[in-house]
Protein backbone atom coordinates (compact mmCIF):
# COMPACT_ATOMS: atom_id res chain seq x y z
CA UNK A 1 0.00 0.00 0.00
CA UNK A 2 2.94 2.33 0.60
CA UNK A 3 4.06 1.88 -3.00
CA UNK A 4 0.62 2.73 -4.36
CA UNK A 5 0.35 5.82 -2.17
CA UNK A 6 3.82 6.92 -3.21
CA UNK A 7 2.93 6.42 -6.86
CA UNK A 8 -0.20 8.54 -6.45
CA UNK A 9 1.87 11.35 -4.96
CA UNK A 10 4.36 10.97 -7.82
CA UNK A 11 1.65 11.34 -10.49
CA UNK A 12 0.11 14.34 -8.76
CA UNK A 13 3.54 16.00 -8.55
CA UNK A 14 4.16 15.23 -12.23
CA UNK A 15 0.78 16.72 -13.10
CA UNK A 16 1.70 19.81 -11.09
CA UNK A 17 4.91 20.23 -13.10
CA UNK A 18 3.08 19.85 -16.40
CA UNK A 19 -0.03 21.87 -15.55
CA UNK A 20 0.67 24.10 -12.53
CA UNK A 21 -2.34 26.27 -13.35
CA UNK A 22 -4.64 23.26 -12.83
CA UNK A 23 -3.09 22.01 -9.59
CA UNK A 24 -5.30 24.16 -7.38
CA UNK A 25 -8.16 21.82 -8.35
CA UNK A 26 -6.20 18.84 -7.03
CA UNK A 27 -4.68 20.31 -3.88
CA UNK A 28 -7.12 18.47 -1.62
CA UNK A 29 -6.31 15.14 -3.27
CA UNK A 30 -2.58 15.83 -3.07
CA UNK A 31 -2.82 16.63 0.64
CA UNK A 32 -4.86 13.48 1.29
CA UNK A 33 -2.45 11.35 -0.73
CA UNK A 34 0.46 12.63 1.37
CA UNK A 35 -1.42 11.87 4.59
CA UNK A 36 -2.25 8.35 3.41
CA UNK A 37 1.39 7.81 2.44
CA UNK A 38 2.55 8.91 5.89
CA UNK A 39 0.03 6.67 7.66
CA UNK A 40 0.91 3.65 5.52
CA UNK A 41 4.63 4.20 6.11
CA UNK A 42 4.09 4.25 9.88
CA UNK A 43 1.95 1.11 9.74
CA UNK A 44 4.59 -0.69 7.68
CA UNK A 45 7.35 0.41 10.07
CA UNK A 46 5.37 -0.77 13.09
CA UNK A 47 4.60 -4.13 11.50
CA UNK A 48 8.25 -4.71 10.60
CA UNK A 49 9.36 -3.98 14.15
CA UNK A 50 7.13 -6.73 15.59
Amino acid sequence: MVEESDETVFWLELFQECRPDEMNKLTRFYDEALEILKVMAVIRKNLKSK
